[in-house]
This record gives structure tokens, C-alpha cells and sequence, in this order.
């Protein structure tokens, strides 16, 4: 590293407090009223992590933690910050360019094998999708959209004129650790419904206060263009339909209606509506609460209602 970089600890810098690291000041030139913006350089708070390189256009927005664009890599810290000293000397000799320019002169000093994670924040409102763009061999994109209580990334692949992978997850702030879990779903209607879905997406959370990854999860598949591909949504549907089919079970066996129906009854319709519903005990055990299973132990999983349940099941296969 050349000595005329002056490198000072992230420490000092509101907001990345958290972040392992040194920063540089780069003037952005005569365009940009001599705005001084900061390369970021350093590590997360877990030890194993990668070298990341974050690029803000002010102090304010490293507050925010909104970064212009982010690279994760595997390659030391100083061989990071020397990329970042060729980037600044690069650009102080060309009068304009973009973010994107910046973001892609780094990523090309970096071998494609030590390239793990690179994304470019550029969507500001539901308008803006300029990184999003098509080639010869299909399309794949990443943004980063910043919520008021979280960080989201989204992606959109696709190699079929009208299918599509809609994919997000929570991108984590400087200092934060990643959890890895991605939400993916296939999109009928190709790209372009794809990019409408997304801002809509972000419309609808932008004014939401507290939320999670859970509840645009649960947003997107109310949209009938979306096939999801998460085994858990399917779980939790699953759960869902056979703890509802449980309960509506023991709602029925109520006091009131064993005052005016024989046991007898009472355990046939109870049967007759399992059978119906296609809910076995097997499937009661495995998806309806310890408690509902045990009340239903009680009033349908006897020994003896069980076998009577099995041939009611049976009977209703047969027809």
C-alpha cells in the first residue's frame, strides 16, 4: 500500500462503529460540489468472515448503512485496500461515471474464483431499476432495497422468455452476521412481471414500521402469477390445514352437542369430518399442536375410535 493513502480506522466514523476496518475519503470531483465519499475495507464481527469492500457517497448514508455498492471477497485486507487504491487513482483522471463504473473496475482486479458476493444498490423508488438489464445469454440481476427496519436483497434470474426466479434475502448491515436463508419463487409472465411484482413489493413495505422476511414471504404468495419453491411455506401451509381440521374436530365435541347428540354420533360425525378432510392420525401427530393431539386422543384416537375411523377412511377410498 502506498503510503500517500490516508487510512484511518472505521472506528471513528459514526454508524460503522461495529465494523472491522480502515476507511478512505475520495473526492468525487467538481461534478459532485467535491463531495467526500468513503471506501469502506475491513471484516464483519464474526472471525471466519470474508474481506468486504463498501462504498458510501456521504457520512449520512453510512448512518443509514446505504451503501452505493458492496463486495465480498476472498482475498486479504491489504490486497483489498490496494484494489481500492488503484480504483480511487483510476477515477481522479475521469470526469464522469457512474457508481456502476466504480463497482465494476474493482470487481475486475478481483479473480473470478475469489469473487463471493457483489451487489449494487440502485433502486431508490419504484421507478428506478437501471441495474437490471438483459444479455445475450439471459438474465440475471441483484439489488438492494433499503426498508425501515431491514435491508432486503432481491434477484431476478431467468433463462425463459416467460418464466422467472424472484429471490430475496435479508442483507445484513456492517457487523452484522448472515444467515444464508433464501425465499425463492417462480413467476409466470417472465422478467417484466417479475420487476413489477418487485416494486409492488416494495410499495407496499416501504410505510411498514415492523416486519420480517416471514410477511413478504406470506405477502407474495397471495399473488396467484407465484409458484414458491420453499419447502417451509409448504410445511407451514400443511400445519396450518391440518391444526384448523383438528380444532374444528374438537369445537364439534363441545359440551352443548353431547347434550343433544348420543356418543355414538358424536364420534361418527367427528370421524366423518377427518375422513373427509383427509387428515390421519399420523398426520394429526405430526402437524397439529401436542395439545390439540392429546385432546384428540382423548374423544377420537382411542383404540377403539381409532379402528372405527380406519374403516370409515377405508370405505370413503373405496367409493
Amino acid at each position: 500500500m502506498s503510503e500517500k493513502f490516508n487510512w484511518r480506522d472505521t472506528a471513528e466514523l459514526p454508524g460503522a462503529e461495529n465494523f472491522i476496518g480502515d476507511y478512505l475519503l475520495f473526492d468525487l470531483g467538481k461534478d459532485n460540489h467535491n463531495l467526500d465519499s468513503y471506501f469502506l475495507v475491513g471484516y464483519d464481527n464474526k472471525p471466519e468472515s470474508n474481506t468486504l469492500i463498501l462504498f458510501y457517497l456521504n457520512g449520512e448514508d453510512i448512518e443509514k448503512h446505504q451503501s452505493k455498492f458492496f463486495v465480498e471477497l476472498d482475498l486479504d485486507f491489504d490486497t483489498a485496500k490496494n484494489i481500492v487504491e488503484n480504483t480511487t487513482e483510476h477515477f481522479n483522471f475521469i470526469d464522469n461515471y457512474s457508481f456502476s463504473d466504480m463497482k465494476n473496475y474493482i470487481t475486475q482486479q478481483i479473480p473470478e474464483q475469489k469473487k463471493i458476493f457483489v451487489v449494487e444498490n440502485n433502486i431508490s423508488n419504484e421507478d428506478e431499476f437501471s441495474l437490471f438489464q438483459d444479455d445475450d445469454k439471459g438474465y440475471d440481476a441483484s439489488n438492494i432495497h433499503h426498508f425501515k427496519n431491514m435491508d432486503v436483497r432481491f434477484d431476478i434470474e431467468s433463462d425463459k422468455k416467460n418464466k422467472a426466479v424472484l429471490k430475496f434475502t435479508r442483507y445484513p448491515y456492517p457487523g452484522e452476521s448472515y444467515d444464508g436463508k433464501w425465499y425463492k419463487y417462480e413467476v409466470e409472465g417472465g422478467v417484466d412481471n417479475a420487476k413489477e411484482i418487485l416494486k409492488d413489493i416494495i410499495k407496499h413495505f416501504d410505510n411498514v414500521q415492523n416486519f420480517d422476511r416471514n410477511d413478504i414471504d406470506l405477502y407474495l404468495n397471495t399473488k396467484s402469477d407465484i409458484k414458491t419453491n420453499n419447502p417451509h411455506l409448504e410445511i407451514a401451509q400443511k400445519t396450518g390445514y391440518v391444526q384448523g381440521v383438528c380444532e374444528s374436530v374438537l369445537a364439534f365435541n363441545n359440551d352443548e352437542n353431547r347434550k343433544i347428540m348420543t356418543e355414538a354420533t358424536m364420534n361418527f360425525l367427528s370421524k366423518k369430518l377427518l375422513s373427509e378432510m383427509n387428515v390421519t392420525k399420523d398426520m394429526a401427530q405430526k402437524f397439529a399442536s401436542p395439545e390439540t393431539y392429546k385432546a384428540l386422543e382423548k374423544c377420537v384416537f382411542t383404540p377403539k375410535q381409532e379402528q372405527k375411523l380406519e374403516q370409515t377412511q377405508s370405505q370413503g377410498r373405496g367409493m
